[in-house]
């Protein structure tokens, strides 16, 4: 078991699709850098939610993801703070295929690349 109770080889992670995964992250950076730059529509900021609670779920054991339909909101936000906890350890991890993803969507959606995304 890792420090946030799961044990590795059973993450959701290894059963994705990491194409999906690694698209989900790119809206959640593409999120983060609208998000520094002004105000977002709503319809953003849905997309947004959306994009970031994907990823958090990424993070899940397929058991946590099965409990979350049974628990209370406040149960459910416990377990999915997990889900962020490993994601943003796995951030940490992964620095180079971090800022590849972002530096892409900074591209792609920022004509002055002096834009801090991070």
């Amino acid at each position: 078991m890792d420090q946030f109770g799961c044990n590795q080889q059973r993450l959701q992670m290894q059963e994705i699709n990491m194409n999906e995964f690694i698209a989900a992250l790119g809206v959640v950076y593409a999120c983060n850098l609208l998000s520094e730059q002004g105000p977002v529509s709503a319809d953003l900021a849905f997309q947004c939610v959306r994009a970031h609670e994907a990823v958090k779920l990424r993070f899940l054991t397929a058991e946590e993801v099965a409990q979350l339909s049974r628990l209370s909101l406040r149960e459910q936000n416990v377990i999915k703070l997990r889900g962020y906890r490993r994601y943003k350890a796995w951030e940490d991890d992964n620095p180079d295929i971090i800022r590849r993803i972002r530096d892409i969507q900074r591209e792609r959606l920022t004509p002055d690349k002096s834009v801090p995304l991070y």
